[in-house]
């Protein structure tokens, strides 16, 4: 069962990050709430856009649903009016991140910067880095050499003349973690 896999992952160390609703049923659609209740959380629908808050940042978001949870070793990441949306679990030896909210950046620098924290607080590292959430980097090594690319991964314009401002993008690249 998939859910039980999860839950063993977690106790073996492995980091999750699961979004979305916890899942009520198997893939037999039997009632299964396996990982539900290893972690001792449920999940509401809300189905609702709105306003995400957290302790840096708001960010607007389209919420799935809320989270209640009895787990003793937890930590709010995130609300949507006042329902707890985005929890840190550290039951296990692993932590188990549960958010209940649609991660896609659309753009947003500070849902980015969520994002970004809190893979970095699970120990992901980020050699390449820009200051616009529509910029792209990619390192290519090569056997001679390095090929840097930069794509700006904003939505085209419909085809018309229009007056194009330049952005300003910095752009980060840890060198050494390339070798």
């Amino acid at each position: 069962e998939k859910q039980e896999f999860l839950v063993e992952k977690a106790k073996e160390g492995t980091n999750l990050i699961l979004v979305g609703l916890l899942p009520r049923f198997n893939s037999d659609l039997g009632k299964c709430e396996v990982l539900a209740n290893a972690i001792n959380c449920k999940t509401q629908a809300l189905g609702k856009i709105g306003t995400v808050i957290t302790s840096k940042d708001k960010f607007p978001s389209y919420v799935f649903g809320s989270i209640n949870t009895t787990a003793r070793k937890s930590k709010k990441l995130a609300t949507y009016t006042k329902k707890n949306i985005g929890l840190v679990i550290n039951k296990f030896k692993g932590q188990i991140i549960l958010l209940t909210f649609d991660i896609s950046s659309q753009g947003n620098h500070m849902k980015v910067n969520f994002l970004h924290n809190i893979l970095e607080d699970l120990g992901v590292k980020f050699p390449i880095q820009t200051s616009h959430p529509n910029v792209r980097v990619f390192l290519h090594k090569g056997e001679k050499g390095s090929m840097l690319y930069i794509l700006n991964s904003m939505p085209s314009q419909i085809f018309r003349r229009s007056r194009v401002m330049p952005t300003k993008v910095v752009v980060q690249v840890d060198l050494k973690a390339f070798g």
